[in-house]
């Protein structure tokens, strides 16, 4: 029966149950070590379907493109919503950047697009200096490992869902 799912089971368990690896409880998280460090008229960019990061940090997107579903359907206009992500990231360079590794973060339907996507990221935030990683979370269905800034050294995450986290300083 489902007596446990509504009245024994805890919020995590539930939502792994019914969202698999999807990050809702780590938003909470992630928002409130954001929010410890962020500063009056910081932005955030968020790549991935996860708004509610916004709100658990209490900062504002840098770009109109909260849910880049749009961004990596295989539709003809993919191209241009995501030069405008990319435009928004590299004209404002917001101070926090997160990136979902996650699919269902995506719900891509084009995963050629949206790998194509992911590694265009990676000449305005992983490869440019003024950014650095200062967290992970590696996401398992039975639980998750955040690392935060020098417990980053020599951690390598192994789940196929993982939420990264930068920052210029």
């Amino acid at each position: 029966s489902h007596s446990a799912y509504y009245f024994s089971d805890d919020s995590i368990s539930v939502v792994r149950q019914a969202y698999l690896t999807n990050p809702f409880p780590e938003a909470k998280i992630i928002g409130a070590e954001i929010r410890k460090r962020s500063r009056p008229g910081d932005q955030m960019i968020i790549f991935g379907a996860e708004p509610e990061l916004l709100v658990a940090a209490g900062l504002p997107s840098a770009t109109g493109h909260i849910f880049p579903y749009h961004t990596v359907d295989g539709q003809p206009y993919n191209e241009r919503f995501q030069q405008q992500m990319l435009s928004d990231l590299n004209k404002k360079m917001p101070r926090y950047v997160v990136v979902y590794t996650n699919g269902t973060s995506w719900m891509a339907t084009d995963l050629v697009h949206a790998n194509a996507f992911l590694a265009r990221l990676s000449i305005p935030v992983f490869q440019n200096p003024a950014y650095r990683r200062i967290g992970v979370v590696d996401i398992f269905k039975n639980g998750q490992i955040y690392k935060w800034d020098r417990e980053l050294d020599g951690f390598k995450p192994s789940s196929g869902a993982q939420i990264w986290i930068y920052e210029i300083p």
